[in-house]
């Protein structure tokens, strides 16, 4: 790993260079369609204290599936996430362990935040 600008572009070396995603600790939607049909949802959201939502990061993974393959829409969720009330060094307000919030809302450290995907 970190190796990914190793021997050029020959060598298949790459990096992608992309604007940061202020919001990204809501996490990522992953749409798996078949043409105009949407199949299911991935609802990636980064570990507590992380920044990516890649597998085996301690990431959590939320799917949503249509069920049947047909042109019905997918309904709405909604996805609770326990956040801490002061930002930490970066800013950023951290998430913590999702069976861990209830405890830490009490505490008064965390709130309990509901966005609808």
């Amino acid at each position: 790993t970190g190796k990914y600008l190793e021997g050029g572009k020959a060598a298949g070396g790459q990096l992608t260079d992309q604007r940061f995603c202020g919001r990204i600790l809501e996490g990522e939607l992953r749409f798996n369609m078949v043409n105009t049909v949407c199949l299911g949802v991935i609802h990636k959201v980064p570990a507590p204290g992380g920044m990516s939502a890649v597998g085996g990061t301690g990431s959590e993974y939320f799917f949503y599936d249509n069920g049947v393959i047909s042109d019905t829409k997918l309904g709405t969720c909604d996805f609770t996430a326990y956040v801490q009330k002061e930002a930490s060094a970066d800013g950023n307000l951290q998430r913590c362990d999702t069976h861990e919030g209830p405890a830490k809302v009490e505490a008064g450290t965390h709130e309990k935040k509901v966005i609808n995907v």
